[in-house]
């Protein structure tokens, strides 16, 4: 089984095979690895001058969306994160990460307090790198070209791989989850998962690993 330390490694999108779907391994070879556990050693905290929002104390109002609708906010969602990632102002980039990324609210909002809380100690430090680093994700979102197509998956309706099961019986039924293939001018790439909370998308990178990682704490 896939270990969390690599959840975070490259949050973009994947490399994939002719078929567009994610190639297991294309993030850890992308970025190069690293633990996300051990980035939360003292020596390699992010500065405090510059922090990750962490969202609301409380839990928003719901928002009702159908599954038509989910599926244009993620296809609209993930074109806005293209381009703002791969804008020249570095505060149009942090600006368009902080506004998809995951927050802790938003794993309070999956897994309870508690799990949400463990979770993001995990990968909190990393997801703060790479919010310093936004010219890294540029160069990383921008090999591919321009973005020709967006196709989103409802995994609720289409889970050929099963995958998805146990995650989405362990979250709110009401948050609708998605994985996309991308088609850009020079490939095509498979990602996942893109979630609709409240009415907005936000990306949580390999949902299913973090559940399982909940289960294998006991």
């Amino acid at each position: 089984m896939k270990q969390l330390s690599i959840l975070i490694i490259a949050m973009l999108l994947l490399g994939c095979n002719e078929a567009g779907e994610e190639t297991p391994g294309a993030d850890a070879t992308r970025e190069g690895g690293g633990s996300t556990v051990a980035s939360q050693t003292p020596d390699n905290q992010p500065p405090a001058e510059a922090p990750l929002p962490t969202g609301q104390s409380e839990v928003a109002d719901t928002v009702q969306v159908t599954a038509a609708d989910a599926a244009e906010i993620v296809r609209d969602g993930i074109d806005e994160f293209y381009s703002g990632i791969c804008s020249d102002d570095e505060s149009t980039r942090i600006e368009t990460f902080d506004k998809f990324m995951m927050r802790q609210d938003h794993l309070t909002r999956l897994f309870g307090e508690a799990d949400g809380r463990q979770l993001w100690s995990l990968v909190e430090s990393h997801l703060s790198t790479m919010r310093q680093d936004t010219a890294r994700l540029k160069q990383e979102l921008s090999r591919g070209g321009a973005v020709v197509e967006i196709r989103p998956i409802n995994v609720r309706r289409e889970d050929r791989t099963g995958r998805y099961v146990a995650v989405l019986a362990a979250i709110p039924a009401d948050i609708h989850v998605f994985r996309a293939i991308v088609r850009y001018e020079n490939t095509s790439a498979g990602s996942s998962s893109y979630l609709v909370i409240d009415g907005k998308m936000v990306i949580v990178r390999e949902l299913e690993v973090m559940y399982d990682h909940l289960r294998s704490q006991g």
